[in-house]
């Protein structure tokens, strides 16, 4: 996996990474979330005695089975694969984590935080998909599948498509442009599908799942989070009427009285409006609830 150019590289261009002062970006989060399960699956692993090799715990129950299509329920799987990694082989989550770090954070600063989680997310399930589709019909190896390759190619072809002439330098090394090194990245892959010059379990139907779904998100000019509401609706419940007791001033409730009396001696008791009226029934009771204490 290439590295950038370092005469371009400025960190203000693009989100925070991994260095002191800003809030991390969420291409860091993915990182440390990908290393975190690495090294609690590599705790709890164990030597499996037919193959030889270590096995962990979380990758048993949460990589992506060749039988999902016939067993729906762990529909889970297309997120969780995505998060594991090779205990045996160190390169696996070194390149994933490389790549994703270069070029992962040039695609943030451009779709900002929410929607480059939410298309990596997208690139994971796809790249899942397109490799369980070939897996059912021609592949038939019987293992399942671990790693962030895919995400991470697709985020390395938003990279190309987004800045096809950047200098990038494949394996540190060798200088060369974006686009160049995407068709290399394609190439390979393509020839690794086809079993030419195929080396290791190396999902290449993966990898071009998420190089080709990258390009369709790109091309379509989709926007994720515009399909996701910012916040749930939230319930809303009537009120029930309450009535708000205020203590009655007695002072000036007696002045009130006082006058309604006056009115009824001058002008009659017909003189008093409906709301007169209740005054003077309240007090009323007022009085006989005093009398009757």
């Amino acid at each position: 996996m290439g590295l950038y150019d370092r005469d371009y590289l400025r960190e203000d261009d693009y989100a925070p990474g991994v260095f002191p002062g800003g809030p991390r970006s969420m291409t860091t989060n993915l990182i440390i979330v990908n290393v975190a399960v690495f090294l609690v699956d590599y705790l709890f692993s164990h030597d499996d005695p037919l193959f030889g090799e270590r096995v962990g715990p979380l990758t048993e129950w949460c990589a992506l089975q060749g039988n999902l299509l016939s067993h729906p329920w762990n529909v889970w799987q297309l997120l969780t694969y995505g998060f594991l990694h090779d205990l045996n082989n160190i390169r696996h989550i070194l390149f994933n984590m490389i790549g994703l770090y270069f070029f992962g954070r040039e695609v943030e600063a451009i779709y900002g935080r929410r929607e480059y989680l939410l298309l990596y997310m997208l690139l994971l399930v796809g790249s899942g998909l397109v490799w369980l589709v070939g897996e059912r019909t021609f592949a038939h190896t019987g293992l399942p599948l671990i790693g962030a390759s895919g995400a991470v190619m697709g985020m390395t072809m938003m990279f190309v498509l987004h800045y096809p002439h950047r200098m990038i330098l494949i394996f540190g090394i060798l200088p060369m442009p974006a686009w160049v090194a995407g068709t290399l990245f394609i190439v390979m892959d393509l020839a690794g599908a086809l079993g030419v010059g195929q080396g290791g379990n190396v999902a290449y139907l993966a990898h071009l799942g998420g190089v080709g779904l990258a390009f369709l998100y790109w091309r379509s000019k989709w926007r994720l989070s515009s399909w996701i509401p910012d916040r749930m609706p939230r319930l809303r419940l009537r009120r029930p009427s309450l009535r708000v007791h205020r203590p009655v001033d007695e002072h000036s409730q007696q002045q009130r009285v006082d006058e309604l009396l006056a009115k009824i001696s001058s002008q009659g008791e017909a003189s008093l409006t409906r709301e007169e009226r209740r005054v003077l029934e309240e007090a009323s009771r007022r009085y006989q609830k005093r009398r009757q204490q």
